[in-house]
C-alpha cells in the first residue's frame, strides 16, 4: 500500500523526531523519547502540512487516508489504483517497488477460484525489438534449494507452450532436468543430456526423436524398442551398439517381410562365453553392393548357406598373407555324405581355374580323385605344365588306369631331348612287366625322321616276338642279327594246287607245288619288289597229265636268268619268261630258287631226271 494513504507512518515518524518544549509543542529531534499516555491539540502540524485527525477509532480493516487537504479520516480502499500491484511497483517512485526481499519466509500466492483461470499469467509486452521480455531466476551463490521447483498433484502440466512449441535458448546447459513430453521436443542448437555418468530414459511405446541434423556424442543407448531413421548412423572411433550384460541375451537388427506384414531377424547377436552372430532365420541374403566392400574377421563364418555376387560384376575372395601359417581354407566338417562343390555356368575353356602363381596345386583325397569332362573334344581333358613337369604316381600295389571310352589316349611329347617319352616299369617281376595289349588291333612303333628315326630292342634277357599270323619286315636296307646266329627260322610257306598270283608283300615265301593237273604260279611284277624279294617253288607232289609253271608277271617280263642243274648237267637260260616243271619227268624234291634285284629274276635249282626243269620264253 502506498504509505501516503496511511498515515500511522506518520505517528512514529513524529515519536522519532520530536522534542518536548515547554510551550507545548514539540521540537525535532534525533534522540528524543516520548514515554507515557499524551493528548495532541488538533490540528497537528507536521513538516509544514496540518493534519486534523478523526474523533474516533477506526473499524477493523479500516484505513487511515486524507482527503488531500490533511483532513484524515477512517475508510475502506474504494478508489480504482488505489491498492493494486501496479501502484506498489511506483510506490515511492517510479520503479521503487519492483524488489520483494524475502528474509521471513517465503512469497505464496494462493488461488482457490473454482474457475480454470491461471494462478500466475506473465504478458511481456516489450515497447520495441530491442527491449527484452520475460523472467529471469537468479540463486545466489549459497543457495542450496531448486531455483524452480514445480510440485504438482493435478492432471495438468508442469509447463506448457501455449502456442504448440516451447523453446530454450541459453549458451550454457541444463542440468538435472526431467521432461515428460507429450508432443516433439525441437532443438535448433545442439542438446546435451548427462553430465557422462547419466542416463536419458524414455518410457514410452510410441515417442519419437525426430531431427533435421545430427545427434552426436551419444555413449549408449538401452530399452530401446524401436529406432527409426531417414539417415545415418555414425559412430565414433571405439564406439559401437552393445546388447545387454545378461547372459544369453540377444540384440536384433529387424527387416520387414511385406510378404507375410511382419518383422523378422536379419542379424542376431546372442550373449554368451562365445558371441553368437547370426544373419537372416534360414530364407533371408545377405548383398554387399559395393566393389571395395570387406569382410574382415579374426574368428570363423558359420552357418552361412550362399554367398552370391551381383550380375554382370566379378567377384574375388581375398587373403592378404604374411606368413607360412596364413591359409584360406574352404572345408565341409562332419562325417557325412557331404561335399565341397565348386561349380560354374560359364562357357569358356577355363569356366573353373585353379591358378597357382608362385607354388603347387596339391590335390589330396581320402578315396577317389575323378576328373571328368562331358564335352565332346578331342581335349575335353587338359593336364598341362607351362614350366615344369607332371607328375602323376599312385601307392604301393595300386594302378593307375587311363581309359578312353570310344575314343583314343594321345600321349605327345615334343621336347628335343633323349628319353622324351619313357615307359619305366621298376618293380621285379619273372613275367611281363610292361604290357601293350590291343582287344582287336595292331600296334605301331613309328619312328618318324631319316637322321634319327631308328627303333632299338634292348633287353639284358631273352627277346620273344610272337605272331600267330605272319611276321614281316618292310624294310629298304638289311636285316641284321649282329654277327649272332639266327635259329629257328621258319620261312613263309604256301601249298599251291591252282593258279596262283604272288605280290610283292610275299617275298620270301616257300610255295609247295602239289597238284596232279596243270597250274601255273605268276611272279609279282619287277616294278613292285625291290632287291632282295625272293621264292623258292619245291615239287611235293609229282605233277600228272600236265605240267607246273612259274611265269614272269606283267605279261611275261622276259627277265629271268640263270642256270639250273638237270639230271647233273646245267641248263642255262636268258631273257626267259617260263620255268618248267615236266609233267613225267619232274619229281618230288625237284626245287628252283628266284631272286631279284629290283630289276630281273635269277634262277638256281636242280632237278633229278632228264628234261624235268626246263628254262624257256613263252613268247
Amino acid at each position: 500500500m502506498r504509505s501516503r494513504n496511511y498515515l500511522l507512518i506518520v505517528l512514529a515518524v513524529l515519536f522519532c523526531w520530536a522534542g518536548i518544549s515547554q510551550a507545548g509543542t514539540f521540537t525535532e529531534r534525533s534522540d528524543a523519547e516520548i514515554t507515557g499516555l499524551w493528548d495532541f491539540r488538533q490540528p497537528v502540524k507536521y513538516r509544514g502540512i496540518k493534519y486534523t485527525w478523526p474523533a474516533t477509532d477506526g473499524t477493523s480493516g479500516y484505513v487511515l487516508k486524507t482527503d488531500g487537504s490533511g483532513a484524515l479520516s477512517w475508510g475502506t480502499v474504494t478508489g480504482a489504483g488505489d491498492n493494486t500491484l501496479d501502484n506498489a511497483y511506483d510506490e515511492g517512485g517510479a520503479g521503487a517497488g519492483r524488489t520483494i526481499t524475502a528474509d521471513t519466509g517465503a512469497v505464496t500466492i494462493t488461488n482457490t477460484d473454482a474457475d480454470a483461470a491461471y494462478l500466475l499469467s506473465l504478458t511481456p509486452t516489450p515497447g520495441s525489438s530491442a527491449a527484452t521480455g520475460g523472467v529471469q531466476i537468479t540463486s545466489g551463490a549459497n543457495a542450496t534449494q531448486d531455483s524452480l521447483n514445480i510440485v504438482k498433484s493435478g492432471t495438468g502440466d508442469d509447463i506448457q507452450a501455449g502456442n504448440g512449441a516451447f523453446s530454450v535458448s541459453k549458451t550454457g546447459v541444463i542440468t538435472g532436468l526431467s521432461v515428460d513430453l507429450s508432443g516433439a521436443l525441437t532443438a535448433d542448437g545442439a542438446v546435451a543430456l548427462g553430465d557422462g555418468t547419466s542416463t536419458v530414459s524414455i518410457n514410452s511405446s510410441v515417442w519419437d526423436i525426430s531431427t533435421a541434423g545430427a545427434i552426436t556424442g551419444v555413449t549408449s543407448i538401452t530399452g530401446l524398442s524401436t529406432l527409426g531413421l531417414s539417415g545415418d548412423i555414425t559412430f565414433e572411433n571405439g564406439s559401437g551398439i552393445q546388447s545387454s550384460t545378461t547372459t544369453a541375451e540377444t540384440a536384433v537388427v529387424q527387416g520387414y517381410d511385406v510378404d507375410n506384414s511382419t518383422y523378422r531377424n536379419a542379424v542376431t547377436v546372442t550373449n554368451g562365453n562365445t558371441i553368437a552372430t547370426a544373419i537372416g532365420t534360414g530364407n533371408e541374403t545377405v548383398a554387399v553392393n559395393s566393389t571395395t566392400w570387406d569382410v574382415s574377421t579374426a574368428g570363423a563364418l558359420t552357418g552361412i548357406a550362399d554367398i552370391t555376387g551381383t550380375a554382370g560384376e566379378a567377384m574375388t575372395v581375398t587373403l592378404a598373407s604374411d606368413g607360412a601359417a596364413d591359409d584360406l581354407t574352404i572345408s565341409v566338417t562332419g562325417a557325412t555324405d557331404s561335399s565341397v562343390i565348386i561349380s560354374s555356368a560359364g562357357t569358356g575353356d577355363d569356366a573353373i581355374k585353379l591358378n597357382s602363381s608362385a607354388g603347387g596345386v596339391d590335390v589330396d583325397a581320402a578315396k577317389s580323385l575323378t576328373l571328368s569332362s562331358s564335352e565332346a573334344q578331342a581335349d575335353a581333358v587338359v593336364i598341362s605344365a607351362s614350366a615344369g613337369g607332371v607328375d602323376i604316381t599312385s601307392a604301393a600295389t595300386y594302378d593307375i588306369d587311363l581309359t578312353a571310352t570310344g575314343g583314343t589316349i594321345k600321349s605327345i611329347a615334343t621336347e628335343a631331348a633323349a628319353d622324351q617319352f619313357k615307359v619305366d616299369a621298376q618293380g621285379t617281376i619273372a613275367g611281363y612287366a610292361i604290357n601293350f595289349e590291343t582287344t582287336d588291333g595292331g600296334i605301331l612303333l613309328n619312328a618318324d625322321g631319316a637322321a634319327n628315326g631308328n627303333i632299338s630292342f634292348q633287353s639284358d634277357n631273352n627277346t620273344t616276338i610272337t605272331a600267330a599270323g605272319n611276321l614281316t619286315l618292310a624294310v629298304t636296307g638289311t636285316v641284321s642279327a649282329g654277327g649272332s646266329a639266327i635259329a629257328n627260322v621258319l620261312h613263309d610257306s604256301e601249298t599251291t594246287t591252282a593258279d596262283n598270283i604272288l605280290t610283292a608283300a610275299e617275298c620270301g615265301k616257300e610255295i609247295y607245288l602239289n597238284s596232279g593237273t596243270e597250274f601255273d604260279n605268276t611272279l609279282p611284277a619287277l616294278s613292285t619288289v625291290s632287291g632282295g624279294c625272293w621264292f623258292d617253288f619245291v615239287v611235293v607232289g609229282a605233277p600228272s597229265g600236265d605240267n607246273y609253271r612259274v611265269l614272269t608277271g606283267n605279261s611275261l617280263e622276259n627277265q629271268i636268268f640263270g642256270v639250273v642243274v638237270v639230271n647233273g648237267s646245267s641248263v642255262a637260260g636268258a631273257s626267259e619268261d617260263t620255268i618248267t616243271f615236266a609233267d613225267g619227268a619232274a619229281v618230288k624234291g625237284d626245287r628252283v630258287h628266284v631272286q631279284s634285284d629290283g630289276t630281273s629274276w635269277y634262277v638256281s635249282g636242280a632237278g633229278n631226271a632228264a628234261g624235268s626243269i626246263t628254262l624257256t620264253q613263252a613268247d
